[in-house]
């Protein structure tokens, strides 16, 4: 009996200092409380912002978050030392960086755990981990949009994304008669709008829903119904056009401040590739050299159009009957002006505008309507020539930073051939 109780003592110890073991040991965290992205939401893939409800500790240690994400729900990715809001990039070049792909499903979870410096107490056994929340990405938009527009007509173009259901087309401002939004079937990859107002610049927004039932982001496009005589640049400045022989130009010098595919025409720098003269609402902008060579192959024309080259001034030159003898004469920093006998600078001068000469008529003829006015060049910021002369830019280059040029004056019915980099006018010409 005596054996019976001892053991019976010691068991009931033993008992009593487990219990007791237990309770000494340091708690978990409180398990975190998952905010976004929803559960079965859908969110941008550029970047997705997670953010949770922080845990509570029993004895307020400090905690830390690792964030787990995963395409397959069973191998993760993890973000140790996570805030309890934090953005996670689709850019690789980014701390934070996971390989989003638009229109797929992922899962997050995100554990915390109890932050000790020094001396970590016995912790008791478990996790504190979150439940699986999944999303979905964004689905692409649709594939190369692009227009064609003419008189009061407007025609969309696209290519269809994998999984597509529909595409929804909105646009601003209304036009009568359309119920919007538009939508299209996948397959038909086209929308064909008439009776629209020329002159007008409509706003196009285009989605694409896949078979999910989920929304892309909308690619937009801006574009400007003309009569068949007119175009425009990116920043939808209108230009009337004329034809001389087998060639098509603008009728006025370019005045965009962007590149034809809609970005800033300047440098990374944010220095701009053109200048703004005090009558550039008549004569145009001004553009340097450099927008040329630093472009990158970009075109500052409208749509179907580009800067002419050194050998399509000269084929303009030719059908205004320049002399051959002389349609290659190159300048020596001599004022040699090519036609003079034929009268070629004056047949595209504007018959207003020029400076009179010595007593004599500085104006030309303008007998194929180009009306080249007389917009002179800048130069360290002075306005020169106003009146006198216009220069205009072929894309043909002389030199590493020079440009070959044309040159029209207000004391010669001929044209000039040389090279530049001043700041001067460009006269674009159809592809």
């Amino acid at each position: 009996m005596k054996t019976f109780k001892t053991v019976t003592i010691v068991l009931a110890f033993g008992i009593l200092f487990s219990c007791r073991k237990e309770d000494d040991l340091n708690k978990q965290p409180s398990d975190p409380k998952l905010k976004a992205p929803i559960n079965g939401s859908v969110t941008d893939y550029d970047e997705v912002t997670f953010e949770w409800d922080e845990s509570t500790d029993p004895e307020n240690d400090e905690i830390d978050y690792t964030l787990f994400i995963s395409n397959d729900s069973l191998n993760w990715k993890s973000y140790s030392y996570v805030n309890s809001k934090t953005k996670i990039s689709n850019n690789e070049q980014t701390y934070l960086y996971y390989s989003f792909e638009p229109g797929k499903k992922y899962y997050w979870k995100v554990k915390a755990e109890n932050k000790f410096q020094v001396n970590p107490p016995q912790q008791e056994t478990g996790e504190a981990i979150s439940k699986t929340f999944h999303f979905f990405t964004m689905p692409n938009s649709v594939i190369n949009l692009r227009d064609t527009s003419g008189h009061e007509f407007v025609n969309l173009y696209w290519e269809d994304p994998q999984n597509l259901d529909y595409v929804e087309i909105r646009v601003e401002p209304e036009i009568n008669n359309l119920t919007q939004p538009v939508i299209i079937d996948a397959g038909v990859q086209k929308l064909e709008l008439t009776g629209l107002e020329n002159g007008t610049i409509y706003t196009f927004f285009v989605k694409a829903c896949n078979i999910l039932g989920h929304i892309s982001k909308a690619n937009t496009l801006r574009v400007m119904p003309l009569d068949p005589t007119q175009v425009h640049d990116a920043d939808f400045n209108i230009y009337n056009i004329t034809q001389i022989g087998e060639q098509t130009w603008l009728r006025e010098n370019l005045r965009t401040t962007k590149w034809q595919d809609g970005t800033p025409m300047e440098n990374q720098y944010g220095d701009k590739y053109y200048v703004i003269g005090s009558q550039s609402d008549i004569y145009g902008y001004y553009y340097y050299p450099s927008s040329f060579n630093n472009s990158a192959g970009k075109n500052p024309c409208p749509y179907g159009y580009h800067v002419p080259t050194d050998e399509e001034w000269k084929e303009l030159e030719k059908f205004l009957e320049m002399p051959e003898d002389e349609i290659d004469d190159y300048c020596d920093y001599s004022n040699t002006y090519r036609g003079e006998d034929f009268n070629v600078g004056n047949m595209l001068k504007s018959v207003t505008g020029w400076l009179d000469y010595n007593g004599e008529n500085g104006n030309g003829i303008d007998f194929y309507q180009f009306n080249l006015l007389p917009a002179g060049y800048i130069f360290n910021g002075e306005e020169i020539g106003f009146g006198e002369l216009s220069i205009l830019y072929s894309s043909t280059n002389e030199g590493e930073y020079f440009y070959k040029y044309r040159g029209f004056y207000n004391n010669t019915s001929g044209i000039k051939y040389c090279q530049t980099n001043l700041s001067i006018s460009i006269r674009c010409i159809k592809d």
